[in-house]
Protein backbone atom coordinates (compact mmCIF):
# COMPACT_ATOMS: atom_id res chain seq x y z
CA UNK A 1 0.00 0.00 0.00
CA UNK A 2 2.95 2.52 1.19
CA UNK A 3 4.43 1.62 -2.67
CA UNK A 4 1.03 2.25 -4.79
CA UNK A 5 0.51 5.26 -2.59
CA UNK A 6 4.33 6.28 -3.35
CA UNK A 7 3.51 5.95 -6.89
CA UNK A 8 0.87 7.63 -6.88
CA UNK A 9 2.46 11.14 -5.79
CA UNK A 10 5.16 10.55 -8.58
CA UNK A 11 1.98 10.61 -10.70
CA UNK A 12 0.51 13.50 -9.63
CA UNK A 13 4.03 15.10 -8.84
CA UNK A 14 5.06 14.49 -12.79
CA UNK A 15 1.91 15.72 -13.72
CA UNK A 16 2.06 19.05 -11.81
CA UNK A 17 5.47 19.29 -13.14
CA UNK A 18 4.48 18.53 -16.58
CA UNK A 19 1.32 21.40 -16.37
CA UNK A 20 3.80 23.98 -14.29
CA UNK A 21 7.50 24.00 -15.77
CA UNK A 22 8.14 25.97 -19.10
CA UNK A 23 11.35 24.20 -20.03
CA UNK A 24 13.95 26.15 -17.87
CA UNK A 25 16.10 26.55 -14.89
CA UNK A 26 16.10 30.17 -14.67
CA UNK A 27 15.99 31.79 -11.54
CA UNK A 28 12.43 32.88 -10.77
CA UNK A 29 11.04 29.53 -12.55
CA UNK A 30 9.62 27.26 -10.30
CA UNK A 31 9.89 23.50 -10.20
CA UNK A 32 6.88 21.83 -8.54
CA UNK A 33 7.92 18.57 -6.55
CA UNK A 34 7.27 16.38 -3.33
CA UNK A 35 9.32 15.96 -0.32
CA UNK A 36 10.61 12.80 1.08
CA UNK A 37 12.43 11.58 4.46
CA UNK A 38 16.12 11.26 4.02
CA UNK A 39 15.98 7.56 5.57
CA UNK A 40 12.63 5.64 5.09
CA UNK A 41 12.86 2.30 6.27
CA UNK A 42 10.49 -0.14 6.33
CA UNK A 43 12.48 -3.69 8.71
CA UNK A 44 11.99 -7.04 9.06
CA UNK A 45 13.25 -10.01 10.71
CA UNK A 46 15.62 -12.34 8.65
CA UNK A 47 14.04 -15.36 10.70
CA UNK A 48 10.67 -16.39 11.50
CA UNK A 49 9.52 -16.08 15.02
CA UNK A 50 6.87 -14.24 17.51
CA UNK A 51 7.53 -11.18 18.99
CA UNK A 52 8.15 -10.88 22.44
CA UNK A 53 8.72 -7.36 23.14
CA UNK A 54 8.62 -4.00 21.31
CA UNK A 55 10.47 -1.01 22.98
CA UNK A 56 8.69 1.88 21.45
CA UNK A 57 5.73 3.23 20.19
CA UNK A 58 4.82 5.12 16.90
CA UNK A 59 5.79 8.79 16.86
CA UNK A 60 8.82 8.08 19.36
CA UNK A 61 11.82 9.32 18.73
CA UNK A 62 15.09 6.50 18.20
CA UNK A 63 19.16 6.46 18.02
CA UNK A 64 20.80 4.17 15.81
CA UNK A 65 21.31 0.41 16.75
CA UNK A 66 18.82 1.07 19.90
CA UNK A 67 16.66 -2.47 20.05
CA UNK A 68 12.96 -2.18 18.11
CA UNK A 69 10.99 -5.13 18.24
CA UNK A 70 12.62 -8.39 20.23
CA UNK A 71 11.42 -11.93 19.03
CA UNK A 72 10.82 -14.75 21.25
CA UNK A 73 14.89 -16.08 21.71
CA UNK A 74 14.81 -19.06 24.57
CA UNK A 75 15.88 -21.49 21.87
CA UNK A 76 18.47 -19.59 20.45
CA UNK A 77 19.85 -18.49 23.86
CA UNK A 78 20.25 -22.56 24.77
CA UNK A 79 21.81 -23.32 21.55
CA UNK A 80 24.18 -20.14 22.18
CA UNK A 81 25.22 -21.61 25.77
CA UNK A 82 25.39 -25.15 23.98
CA UNK A 83 28.15 -24.06 21.70
CA UNK A 84 29.89 -21.75 24.29
CA UNK A 85 30.13 -25.13 26.40
CA UNK A 86 31.76 -26.85 24.03
CA UNK A 87 33.70 -24.14 22.65
CA UNK A 88 34.91 -23.28 25.94
CA UNK A 89 35.79 -26.63 27.10
CA UNK A 90 39.62 -27.13 26.54
CA UNK A 91 40.62 -30.55 28.23
CA UNK A 92 41.23 -32.52 25.44
CA UNK A 93 42.75 -29.93 23.57
CA UNK A 94 45.00 -28.92 26.68
CA UNK A 95 46.23 -32.92 26.97
CA UNK A 96 46.66 -32.64 23.53
CA UNK A 97 49.36 -30.05 23.94
CA UNK A 98 50.98 -31.37 27.07
CA UNK A 99 51.84 -34.53 25.11
CA UNK A 100 52.79 -33.01 21.86
CA UNK A 101 55.19 -31.13 24.53
CA UNK A 102 56.24 -33.64 26.53
CA UNK A 103 59.93 -35.27 27.30
CA UNK A 104 59.04 -38.78 28.54
CA UNK A 105 60.05 -40.41 25.38
CA UNK A 106 63.16 -38.14 24.91
CA UNK A 107 64.19 -38.77 28.54
CA UNK A 108 64.00 -42.61 27.29
CA UNK A 109 65.81 -42.40 24.48
CA UNK A 110 68.34 -40.76 26.57
CA UNK A 111 68.34 -43.53 29.02
CA UNK A 112 68.76 -46.36 26.02
CA UNK A 113 71.79 -44.68 24.56
CA UNK A 114 73.38 -44.06 27.44
CA UNK A 115 73.18 -47.66 28.52
CA UNK A 116 74.10 -48.43 24.87
CA UNK A 117 77.23 -46.04 24.65
CA UNK A 118 78.82 -47.68 28.12
CA UNK A 119 81.37 -49.80 27.41
CA UNK A 120 82.70 -49.91 30.79
CA UNK A 121 81.55 -53.60 31.59
CA UNK A 122 81.78 -54.75 27.99
CA UNK A 123 85.61 -53.34 27.97
CA UNK A 124 86.14 -55.73 31.63
CA UNK A 125 84.88 -58.51 29.83
CA UNK A 126 86.88 -58.55 26.80
CA UNK A 127 89.51 -57.58 29.48
CA UNK A 128 89.25 -60.37 31.67
CA UNK A 129 88.50 -63.20 28.50
CA UNK A 130 91.75 -61.84 27.54
CA UNK A 131 94.07 -62.75 30.47
CA UNK A 132 91.52 -65.55 30.64
CA UNK A 133 92.97 -67.13 27.17
CA UNK A 134 96.38 -66.02 28.30
CA UNK A 135 96.31 -68.08 31.77
CA UNK A 136 94.95 -71.32 29.90
CA UNK A 137 97.27 -70.82 26.91
CA UNK A 138 100.30 -70.42 30.51
CA UNK A 139 98.90 -73.12 32.36
CA UNK A 140 98.74 -75.59 29.29
CA UNK A 141 102.58 -74.94 28.04
CA UNK A 142 103.72 -76.01 31.33
CA UNK A 143 101.78 -79.04 31.57
CA UNK A 144 102.95 -80.05 28.61
CA UNK A 145 106.31 -78.81 29.17
CA UNK A 146 107.10 -79.55 32.47
CA UNK A 147 104.31 -81.49 33.87
CA UNK A 148 104.48 -79.20 37.12
CA UNK A 149 100.61 -78.80 36.97
CA UNK A 150 98.24 -80.82 37.20
CA UNK A 151 95.59 -81.90 34.47
CA UNK A 152 92.98 -79.94 37.24
CA UNK A 153 95.00 -77.07 36.99
CA UNK A 154 94.47 -76.91 33.18
CA UNK A 155 90.69 -77.83 33.32
CA UNK A 156 90.40 -74.94 35.94
CA UNK A 157 92.00 -72.61 34.09
CA UNK A 158 89.95 -73.45 31.11
CA UNK A 159 86.86 -73.21 32.51
CA UNK A 160 87.60 -69.76 34.07
CA UNK A 161 88.38 -69.12 30.04
CA UNK A 162 84.98 -70.44 29.16
CA UNK A 163 82.96 -68.38 31.52
CA UNK A 164 84.86 -65.17 30.65
CA UNK A 165 84.18 -65.94 27.32
CA UNK A 166 80.48 -66.54 28.07
CA UNK A 167 80.30 -63.28 29.95
CA UNK A 168 82.17 -61.48 26.96
CA UNK A 169 79.71 -62.81 24.61
CA UNK A 170 76.67 -61.96 27.06
CA UNK A 171 77.42 -58.57 27.36
CA UNK A 172 77.92 -58.20 23.33
CA UNK A 173 74.43 -59.64 22.80
CA UNK A 174 73.16 -57.31 25.58
CA UNK A 175 75.22 -53.95 23.82
CA UNK A 176 73.11 -55.34 20.52
CA UNK A 177 70.22 -55.58 22.02
CA UNK A 178 70.53 -51.81 23.91
CA UNK A 179 71.20 -50.52 19.91
CA UNK A 180 68.11 -51.85 18.97
CA UNK A 181 66.23 -50.85 21.79
CA UNK A 182 67.11 -47.20 21.66
CA UNK A 183 67.03 -47.24 17.73
CA UNK A 184 63.15 -48.61 18.76
CA UNK A 185 63.04 -45.79 21.25
CA UNK A 186 64.19 -43.23 18.61
CA UNK A 187 61.37 -44.49 15.99
CA UNK A 188 58.67 -44.58 18.52
CA UNK A 189 59.55 -41.12 19.46
CA UNK A 190 59.20 -39.62 16.20
CA UNK A 191 56.54 -41.71 15.36
CA UNK A 192 54.69 -40.03 18.96
CA UNK A 193 55.47 -37.02 17.52
CA UNK A 194 53.48 -37.28 14.57
CA UNK A 195 50.52 -38.75 15.99
CA UNK A 196 50.72 -35.93 18.79
CA UNK A 197 51.10 -33.52 16.17
CA UNK A 198 47.97 -34.60 14.02
CA UNK A 199 45.99 -35.41 17.16
CA UNK A 200 46.78 -31.65 18.33
CA UNK A 201 45.92 -30.47 14.68
CA UNK A 202 42.70 -32.21 14.46
CA UNK A 203 41.50 -30.82 17.87
CA UNK A 204 42.60 -27.40 16.64
CA UNK A 205 40.34 -27.78 13.98
CA UNK A 206 37.37 -29.12 15.83
CA UNK A 207 38.04 -25.87 18.27
CA UNK A 208 37.90 -23.44 15.72
CA UNK A 209 34.52 -25.32 14.43
CA UNK A 210 33.62 -24.76 17.75
CA UNK A 211 34.25 -21.64 17.80
CA UNK A 212 32.61 -20.87 14.54
CA UNK A 213 29.07 -22.83 15.60
CA UNK A 214 29.26 -20.49 18.54
CA UNK A 215 29.57 -17.63 16.42
CA UNK A 216 26.88 -18.74 14.47
CA UNK A 217 24.88 -19.27 17.55
CA UNK A 218 25.07 -16.00 18.59
CA UNK A 219 24.48 -14.31 15.13
CA UNK A 220 20.89 -16.61 15.14
CA UNK A 221 20.77 -15.11 18.59
CA UNK A 222 21.41 -11.15 17.34
CA UNK A 223 18.76 -11.90 14.23
CA UNK A 224 15.79 -11.92 17.07
CA UNK A 225 16.89 -8.31 17.92
CA UNK A 226 15.28 -5.59 15.21
CA UNK A 227 17.34 -2.79 15.33
CA UNK A 228 17.28 0.82 13.94
CA UNK A 229 19.31 1.77 11.07
CA UNK A 230 19.31 5.31 11.82
CA UNK A 231 18.09 8.26 13.82
CA UNK A 232 14.83 8.77 13.39
CA UNK A 233 11.21 7.93 14.39
CA UNK A 234 9.15 5.06 14.68
CA UNK A 235 7.09 5.91 11.81
CA UNK A 236 4.58 2.50 11.99
CA UNK A 237 4.18 -0.80 13.73
CA UNK A 238 2.97 -3.54 11.92
CA UNK A 239 1.97 -6.60 14.03
CA UNK A 240 1.51 -6.50 17.86
CA UNK A 241 3.15 -8.62 20.73
CA UNK A 242 2.71 -12.53 20.08
CA UNK A 243 2.08 -12.02 16.81
CA UNK A 244 3.99 -14.64 14.45
CA UNK A 245 5.93 -13.01 11.75
CA UNK A 246 7.62 -14.55 9.01
CA UNK A 247 11.11 -13.46 7.14
CA UNK A 248 10.93 -9.95 5.20
CA UNK A 249 7.32 -9.38 6.52
CA UNK A 250 7.28 -6.10 7.42
CA UNK A 251 7.66 -4.97 11.19
CA UNK A 252 8.41 -1.43 11.48
CA UNK A 253 9.10 1.55 9.59
CA UNK A 254 11.64 4.25 10.39
CA UNK A 255 12.16 7.52 8.88
CA UNK A 256 14.49 10.10 9.45
CA UNK A 257 13.23 13.83 9.02
CA UNK A 258 16.43 15.26 9.84
CA UNK A 259 16.75 15.87 6.32
CA UNK A 260 14.71 15.34 3.73
CA UNK A 261 14.66 15.40 -0.31
CA UNK A 262 13.04 17.60 -2.44
CA UNK A 263 11.82 15.55 -5.63
CA UNK A 264 10.91 16.00 -8.89
CA UNK A 265 10.88 14.74 -12.77
CA UNK A 266 11.41 17.86 -14.98
CA UNK A 267 12.22 18.72 -18.57
CA UNK A 268 15.34 17.62 -19.77
CA UNK A 269 15.88 21.84 -20.69
CA UNK A 270 15.41 22.36 -17.27
CA UNK A 271 17.49 20.01 -15.98
CA UNK A 272 20.83 21.00 -17.97
CA UNK A 273 20.14 23.91 -16.23
CA UNK A 274 20.88 22.63 -13.12
CA UNK A 275 24.51 21.37 -11.33
CA UNK A 276 25.26 19.11 -8.35
CA UNK A 277 25.79 21.33 -5.59
CA UNK A 278 23.94 24.10 -6.84
CA UNK A 279 22.20 26.14 -4.24
CA UNK A 280 18.50 25.75 -4.33
CA UNK A 281 15.80 27.72 -2.26
CA UNK A 282 12.11 25.61 -1.79
CA UNK A 283 9.21 26.98 -0.90
CA UNK A 284 6.89 24.44 1.25
CA UNK A 285 3.29 24.09 0.02
CA UNK A 286 0.58 25.75 2.73
CA UNK A 287 3.54 27.44 5.10
CA UNK A 288 5.36 30.40 3.52
CA UNK A 289 8.60 29.01 4.32
CA UNK A 290 11.40 29.48 2.02
CA UNK A 291 14.45 26.80 2.74
CA UNK A 292 18.09 26.93 1.58
CA UNK A 293 19.81 23.64 -0.03
CA UNK A 294 21.62 22.37 -2.51
CA UNK A 295 21.37 19.81 -5.94
CA UNK A 296 22.64 16.28 -4.75
CA UNK A 297 21.28 14.30 -7.84
CA UNK A 298 20.26 14.59 -11.53
CA UNK A 299 19.62 11.70 -13.25
CA UNK A 300 21.56 10.69 -16.10
CA UNK A 301 19.05 9.23 -18.72
CA UNK A 302 15.61 10.70 -19.61
CA UNK A 303 12.83 8.41 -18.76
CA UNK A 304 11.54 6.57 -22.16
CA UNK A 305 7.45 7.19 -20.71
CA UNK A 306 7.07 10.40 -19.80
CA UNK A 307 10.76 12.10 -21.71
CA UNK A 308 11.47 13.75 -18.10
CA UNK A 309 14.55 13.68 -15.92
CA UNK A 310 14.67 12.95 -12.36
CA UNK A 311 16.24 15.11 -10.04
CA UNK A 312 16.87 15.56 -6.25
CA UNK A 313 17.75 18.48 -3.78
CA UNK A 314 18.62 17.65 -0.11
CA UNK A 315 17.56 20.37 2.89
CA UNK A 316 18.35 20.65 6.68
CA UNK A 317 15.12 19.82 8.77
CA UNK A 318 16.79 19.58 11.83
CA UNK A 319 13.94 21.30 13.85
CA UNK A 320 11.08 19.24 12.18
CA UNK A 321 9.20 22.01 10.71
CA UNK A 322 8.38 20.15 7.08
CA UNK A 323 6.67 16.98 7.17
CA UNK A 324 8.04 14.91 4.56
CA UNK A 325 5.44 13.94 1.93
CA UNK A 326 4.10 17.55 0.95
CA UNK A 327 4.39 19.66 -2.22
CA UNK A 328 7.10 22.42 -2.61
CA UNK A 329 8.20 24.56 -5.11
CA UNK A 330 12.01 24.61 -6.14
CA UNK A 331 13.72 27.75 -7.13
CA UNK A 332 17.68 27.85 -8.69
CA UNK A 333 19.43 30.88 -6.59
CA UNK A 334 21.42 33.39 -8.33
Amino acid sequence: MRNIGKLIRIIAMTLTTLAAASGTAAAGVGIEGITEPFHDAILSATVPGKIAVIHFEEGETVRTGAVLIELHKEDALLERRRYKLVWEDKTLLEAARRRAGSVQTKLDIERRELAWKDKAALESAIATESLAAKDLDSTRELFTSTGSISQDEVDQKELAHKTAGADLQRLRTAEALEKVQYDIAVDQHELQKDLSRLELQQLEIAEAREKLEYELAEEQLSMRNILSPVDGIVEEIYLEVGANCDPRQALVRIVDISRFYFIANVEPEAAAGLALEQPVQLAVEGSGKKIEGKVSFISPVVDQASGLRRIRAVFDNTDGAVPPGVAATLHTVD
